[in-house]
């Protein structure tokens, strides 16, 4: 007929089987690739740069164990085709952070060591050319190996990610702007931090939110203008420093998380304030660390107050004032003065309470969704869009983690 499919056709093809999301859509992926590897045909199309990295990203849509490791050999047979065949599968930056990408997502209990691996692949490829077109690390991919380090159970993965991010402080002020840190690359350090087992772990998270409003304060960047996600993570470190910990390490960790939530109140410069996570997360602060008794009880009916006051009585903040609080105490100054169903605190549900208490909690939850995605610059942006259909998008797979749930890291 005379008509040929291009470039183009086998990639857009190989990114619908992507959105199918599973292991199989990713081996018909690579199925395709495969055919026109073999096509001996001297007129026919064969695979670039674009529709290796649309294979590579079938496999981190894909959610499949086999995912990193399939990348990899993927980024090694486009090494190999552009070096032996001369094709033109040079690897570019959508290559590498897609496979970095690919490992923190996965699951892996060593991904965070992978991921930081093909990123010094990738920097040593930088440092070693002279070409004006060299693969360069930016900020994506090194936010997703912070990303990788906050997800990883491994003993020192605070410490690790804290060293990530301080190298792209330091190298960003001098000639690497473009690996300079935004908020989820300090977000993540946080959560790192909050997921470890260190003892002084708040103190850390802590420290990690001072140096994001130092260098807020010092460039006025909107990268880095803190939002509400941040001071959660924190309060979240400074909730599960019970464990493990001494009387004096819990007592620090009350008054960071005081501190936090104070600064998080009256800070001009964040344009949220206080969401169910933020009282969720303190009102977890109070149970924890706080002893039984008349302090604990105010200090908690005191929080629930302004958690009323603000509309953002949900399911969490809900749940630790009951945890906080006897059962007596929360019947006489809570329940005795609104109309709810249940004979006792504990059958009362969140629905049962009055909608005013609740009324700002939606309209939160809807502005969680998508935060991220308006981190990338417009460079970025054009960057992927420049590569061919639909490339990775790395800030896809990043999901709020302990800032959400209120749940241990």
């Amino acid at each position: 007929t005379g008509i040929r499919p291009t470039g183009h056709s086998y990639s857009t093809v190989i990114n619908a089987w992507a959105q199918c999301k599973d292991g199989e859509a990713a081996e018909e992926a690579e199925a395709i690739l495969n055919q026109m590897l073999r096509n001996k045909d001297k007129n026919a199309v064969m695979p670039d740069t674009v529709v290796f990295n649309a294979v590579i990203n079938a496999w981190a849509q894909s959610g499949d164990a086999r995912a990193p490791t399939q990348a990899v050999n993927l980024l090694k047979r486009m090494q190999e085709l552009h070096t032996t065949k001369r094709l033109k599968t040079r690897p570019d930056e959508i290559t590498y952070n897609s496979v970095i990408t690919c490992w923190s997502r996965s699951g892996h209990v060593n991904a965070a060591q992978q991921a930081e691996k093909i990123l010094h692949q990738m920097q040593l490829q930088a440092n070693n050319s002279d070409d004006d077109d060299s693969i360069t690390p930016n900020t994506v991919s090194y936010n997703s190996v912070l990303n990788a380090w906050s997800k990883s159970s491994w003993p020192g993965a605070g410490e690790r990610a804290q060293n990530v991010l301080d190298y792209m402080i330091k190298a960003s002020k001098t000639t690497h702007t473009q690996i300079a840190p935004d908020v989820f690359s300090f977000t993540s350090v946080m959560n790192a931090w909050a997921k470890s087992k260190d003892p002084d772990k708040a103190t850390y998270a802590r420290d990690a939110l001072d140096q994001l409003l130092e260098q807020y304060a010092q460039t006025h960047s909107p990268k880095l203008k803190p939002n509400i996600i941040p001071f959660n993570t924190v309060l979240n470190a400074c909730a599960f420093s019970a464990m493990g910990t001494t009387s004096d390490q819990q007592k620090k960790a009350l008054q960071i998380a005081v501190q936090t939530f104070t600064q998080l109140r009256g800070d001009s410069n964040i344009d949220e304030g206080p969401d169910a996570i933020t009282y969720g997360n303190m009102l977890k602060c109070c149970a924890n660390l706080v002893p039984q008794g008349n302090t604990r009880n105010q200090m908690a009916l005191q929080l629930f107050a302004k958690c009323c006051e603000d509309g953002m009585v949900d399911t969490l903040p809900w749940n630790e004032l009951k945890r906080c609080v006897p059962n007596k105490v929360l019947s006489e100054s809570i329940l005795m003065n609104v109309n709810v169903r249940g004979n006792s605190p504990g059958s009362v549900q969140v629905r049962d309470l009055p909608q005013s208490w609740r009324r700002n909690t939606s309209k939160k939850n809807n502005n969680k969704k998508g935060k991220y995605k308006q981190q990338r610059t417009k460079k970025e942006k054009k960057d992927a869009d420049s590569s061919g259909p639909k490339p990775m998008r790395p800030f896809r797979q990043i999901r709020e983690q302990s800032y959400q749930s209120g749940k241990d890291m």
